[in-house]
């Protein structure tokens, strides 16, 4: 009867062990992967202290829309200010269509939008951050606008059951 019950615990003990080893293996790594971990966020908690002013106001604002994932962490992992300039210089060089050209055509594009969306689509908030303004921003002006600013009567296709329908401004 003892037997049957000690029987789990001896199958359990090789594994137990086993997974000790394995743990005190593992340990000089893990020290070494938290020391890293540790120098890493020293260096991010620099480099946000550094990154502050034009620079912040740059990725979170002006490129918000058009920079990729990868650009964004590539740009947060820069240590110093002249590093980050470079980057935005040639953020802006890789997105001109006219390269030879001194004049960057998609800068002046962008942040023609911005600036539009930021007077004609601001409610409280800046333009470029409501929905209205981000769309403009991406994919620019519309091919066409439909507008009813006094309401009226709408009179609906066949396809969409037929009769009228009194609109409001």
């Amino acid at each position: 009867m003892r037997f049957r019950f000690c029987l789990p615990f001896l199958f359990a003990l090789p594994m137990l062990l086993l997974s000790s080893a394995s743990s005190q293996e593992s340990r000089p790594d893990n020290a070494t992967g938290q020391t890293q971990a540790k120098a890493s966020k020293k260096q991010r908690q620099r480099a946000n202290q550094e990154i502050r002013g034009t620079r912040l106001d740059w990725l979170e604002q002006d490129a918000i829309y058009i920079i990729t994932p990868a650009e964004r962490e590539a740009f947060l992992q820069l240590g110093t200010n002249e590093e980050r300039d470079s980057f935005i210089e040639h953020f802006w060089q890789l997105r001109n269509p006219h390269p030879e050209s001194s004049e960057n055509s998609f800068k002046e594009e962008h942040y023609r939008r911005m600036a539009f969306a930021n007077e004609h689509f601001s409610s409280g908030i800046p333009g470029w951050k409501t929905d209205r303004g981000h769309i403009y921003i991406l994919w620019g002006s519309p091919d066409e606008v439909e507008s009813h600013p006094t309401g009226g009567i709408y009179d609906r296709p066949m396809w969409q059951g037929g009769g009228s329908t009194t609109t409001y401004a």
